[in-house]
């Protein structure tokens, strides 16, 4: 979705202006759906990209990268967007006031819905003028003095006023900053201007009217229908009431010209509006019938559907900037590789691995391979795996298959378990305090990290710059199994896990006790490590994640703001044993899993409160002292 120049930061589209996220711009599966002609949610952590392509929607955003390619986007989106982002600042202070004054209950939903207002027509005159600099050759100071005129009619905007659209952008402005003012005062004994009672989906109305009146004999927007699309950016941090409005009600179509795009987290929570979000998230972009009020775009790897197309962008993206990097084509995986957990044993101590074992893996089980030689030691470590082999038939002292069933039922199944009980479970206990494991390596580890999360991609691909060379012939070299994996662990341990462990408004009090999103992450990454190298040996370890009941709503907090950072992920639309349809299964984002030293491997599932009791222990007096430490 996004494409990086040559320099090193990472971005937040948030931050950007349209054209320059023009120039970053990569077209992708999820662009193609949400410039369908119909209502659209995005759904996705932070990073995940939703910003960036409620952006491209806008009219200078599409001119700029428009300019650039000869595919023209102009011709394909049949509306013209309207970008609304939302105000963090003026949504947490609306919810202050709200909690302050419970009896004043429609004097403040007057006054949020007076900033949703001001803010959605300030964003139509926004893309009005980008649309008459674009769309009309001559004279365009006067044509939007015209309209603006208009509008300070229909809108019925206190004179004088200047008439062009930035004055009445900055009356908006003014109006907002008043309405900021009053909240910060606690005022509620004061009589609100009528824009505190409208409704924006009218004047809207009124204002797309007289703009295709005044436009529709130029050239520019003779080539598709007026139709408009208000695009709602981070619609979880909006006033409730909000989302339940457009959900509910205008995606019903109330104003056939009028399309919405919005964006949001999946969220579980105990409130009110839980029964709509849960419609939402039973939709899927890729199974929405026709006739659907809305469809759903899922931005983060949720099946291996989406994370095929997210291997895809990816691979783009790497390709673009290998080009322009040596100015030729050369595949990411020349430099990466693919993942070969026996060549990361060697990698990982050559003295020992390097020498004789069979590697391949048609020859890894039979006697003198890599991975037969790894079983052996874990069971003469390990009482546990010892007992297990011998319940499987298998001899602990020669563990070679007897067949290919028991290949492929015990095997193949238990080697990434083995190899990372092996890799932390040393008899000298020297290998569990490693802080690189030589596994985390390869082109399609390397794009499964991320997640679905552009952001972090760049981040982690900008590290791998420098270590992209070529030989004296020109041939791509091989990046060191152990210097990726130091790569990885760096961008896991000082670029990810900081930015989820401490999001911002993610602590609790639960029963006297302190407990953070850091605190709740690390209890789950901890159990999961400990599935691998506990003292019993499981087949079927747990690194999958049920929300259920027994959770106290403070932990359906911090587990929203998991959800909210990209620390936690669902997993949808993948059959679980035992698991009733529909009910929703997550898991630690893979940026995570190197931190916790885990393999990229989906297991069994685990109640969360089951992995939280001793976080969630009250009578534990030391773990509340150590957790108001950390904290």
């Amino acid at each position: 979705m996004v494409k990086k120049s040559s320099n090193t930061g990472s971005f937040n589209a948030r931050y950007m202006t349209f054209k320059q996220v023009a120039e970053t711009f990569i077209l992708t599966q999820d662009f193609e759906t949400i410039i369908k002609n119909n209502h659209t949610v995005l759904m996705g952590s932070r990073g995940c990209g939703k910003t960036t392509l409620l952006k491209m929607l806008h009219p200078e955003a599409i001119s700029n990268w428009d300019n650039h390619h000869s595919k023209k986007l102009f011709d394909k989106i049949p509306f013209y967007g309207i970008y609304i982002p939302a105000d963090k600042q003026w949504s947490k202070q609306i919810e202050t006031f709200e909690a302050n004054f419970r009896d004043k209950a429609d004097f403040v939903r007057s006054i949020s819905k007076g900033l949703i207002n001001l803010n959605v027509l300030i964003a139509v005159c926004d893309t009005f003028k980008s649309l008459i600099h674009i769309g009309v050759n001559e004279d365009c100071q006067k044509h939007d003095i015209l309209l603006a005129e208009e509008l300070i009619d229909l809108w019925e905007i206190p004179t004088p006023i200047v008439p062009d659209l930035y004055s009445i952008t900055q009356r908006f402005h003014k109006y907002v900053s008043q309405l900021d003012t009053l909240v910060q005062r606690k005022e509620t004994h004061v009589r609100l201007e009528d824009y505190c009672y409208w409704d924006f989906v009218d004047k809207v109305g009124l204002a797309i009217n007289a703009f295709e009146e005044r436009f529709k004999n130029f050239d520019f927007f003779k080539e598709k229908p007026f139709k408009w699309a208000l695009c709602f950016d981070e619609l979880e941090v909006a006033p409730q009431w909000l989302f339940l409005e457009l959900i509910d009600q205008n995606f019903r179509s109330r104003n056939q010209k009028i399309l919405f795009k919005i964006t949001t987290i999946p969220t579980i929570t105990a409130q009110e509006f839980q029964a709509t979000r849960d419609e939402l998230e039973k939709k899927d972009t890729f199974s929405s019938n026709t006739g659907d009020d809305y469809e759903i775009i899922k931005m983060w790897v949720h099946n291996s559907r989406a994370q095929k197309n997210w291997r895809m962008f990816c691979n783009e993206y790497a390709k673009k900037m290998l080009f322009n990097k040596f100015n030729k084509e050369i595949s990411p995986t020349l430099f990466w590789g693919q993942q070969n957990y026996n060549e990361a044993l060697k990698a990982s101590d050559k003295a020992v691995f390097a020498k004789f074992f069979r590697l391949k893996e048609q020859s890894e089980f039979e006697e003198d391979g890599i991975i037969w030689y790894v079983m052996k030691e874990v069971a003469q470590m390990d009482k546990s795996f010892h007992r297990y082999l011998l319940r499987k038939g298998v001899d602990p002292l020669n563990p070679v298959p007897i067949n290919k069933r028991q290949v492929d039922q015990v095997h193949r199944k238990i080697k990434p378990i083995v190899l990372y009980r092996y890799y932390f479970k040393k008899e000298d206990d020297q290998r569990r305090s490693r802080k690189v494991v030589s596994f985390n390596y390869g082109t399609d580890y390397i794009y499964d990290l991320t997640d679905g999360n552009p952001r972090a991609f760049v981040n982690l691909f900008n590290k791998f710059m420098p270590e992209f060379k070529l030989n004296g012939s020109g041939v791509p070299i091989m990046i060191k199994i152990n210097t990726q994996a130091n790569i990885i662990s760096e961008f896991s341990k000082e670029y990810f896990y900081p930015r989820v462990a401490y999001y911002s408004d993610s602590v609790v009090r639960y029963k006297g006790k302190i407990i953070t999103l850091e605190n709740m992450l690390d209890a789950i990454g901890n159990y999961f490590h400990s599935q691998y190298i506990g003292e019993k040996f499981t087949a079927d370890p747990f690194s999958l994640i049920k929300f259920d009941e027994k959770c106290p709503n403070e932990i359906i907090k911090l587990f929203n703001k998991g959800l909210e950072s990209g620390g936690i992920l669902m997993v949808e639309d993948e059959e679980y044993k035992g698991v009733r349809k529909n009910v929703r299964i997550y898991r630690l984002s893979y940026s995570l899993y190197p931190y916790y030293n885990l393999p990229q491997r989906l297991y069994a599932i685990k109640n969360l409160s089951d992995i939280l009791s001793s976080l969630l222990n009250t009578e534990d007096n030391s773990a509340a002292i150590q957790l108001t430490l950390n904290f």
